[in-house]
């Protein structure tokens, strides 16, 4: 019984790097090719939806987390952006205005991932009206999300048997276990000649926390090499 056990254990371990190989290495590309001679390209300011983990496996929006976050994804970005010749920070001075794109963009990114394939998205009329106004046709907008669990919350004894679980039902494609963490970070190309979304792709790192400057700064060099270099 006990060799079975272990054999169980072993079984369920591999289910979970499997999981993890085949979600880190899943992006979405819109099908839409850039012309990389776009010239000066600006950029939003990053924006952050981090959970916080504490009871079951639900989270809850965490400020700091969110805040902590988005520092990251600025810093990142503030040390590759000349490189790619992104230079203008798009931001309105009314605060109402402010709260309206962050959460256009949000709209944007999160819309963008649940479609999978990304169809010329329009883009939402106060984010195109500053980009129209800031004399851009191009502008790069960030968003981080992703959540992290309290040390009381996870267990790798919780991992494990969850993982027997999946194996005993032998339902392995799209099933879900519990991460300790995860960083994702999500890139789009905003064109408002176009008035669209022309790019979007997403980072995604599995047990990795959110909060990781090293994490953080290899999935936007990552994407930026995706937008800028591989278009």
């Amino acid at each position: 019984m006990k060799i079975k056990m272990k054999r169980l254990g072993a079984l369920a371990l591999t289910a979970i790097l499997a999981l993890s190989a085949s979600i880190s290495s899943f992006n979405l590309i819109d099908s839409t090719r850039v012309n990389t001679s776009f010239g000066k390209v600006g950029y939003f300011a990053p924006i952050s939806v981090m959970r916080l983990v504490e009871k079951g496996n639900r989270g809850t929006i965490d400020p700091d987390l969110s805040y902590a976050s988005e520092r990251l994804l600025d810093s990142a970005l503030t040390l590759k952006k000349a490189e790619y010749g992104i230079d203008k920070l798009l931001t309105p001075a009314d605060t109402v205005l402010l709260d309206k794109v962050e959460a256009e963009i949000k709209h944007l990114a999160f819309t963008s991932r649940d479609m999978h394939v990304l169809n010329g998205l329009a883009l939402p009329p106060t984010i195109d009206s500053l980009m129209e106004a800031s004399g851009n046709r191009y502008a790069v907008a960030m968003v981080g999300s992703g959540y992290s669990r309290t040390r009381l919350n996870f267990s790798n004894k919780q991992r494990i048997r969850v993982a027997k679980e999946i194996v005993l039902q032998g339902n392995t494609f799209g099933a879900k276990y519990p991460e300790k963490a995860v960083s994702i970070v999500h890139a789009l190309l905003l064109d408002s000649k176009e008035n669209k979304v022309v790019y979007y792709r997403q980072n995604r790192m599995p047990e990795r926390e959110p909060t990781n400057a090293n994490i953080v700064t290899t999935q936007v060099n990552s994407l930026l090499v995706g937008l800028f270099m591989n278009n």
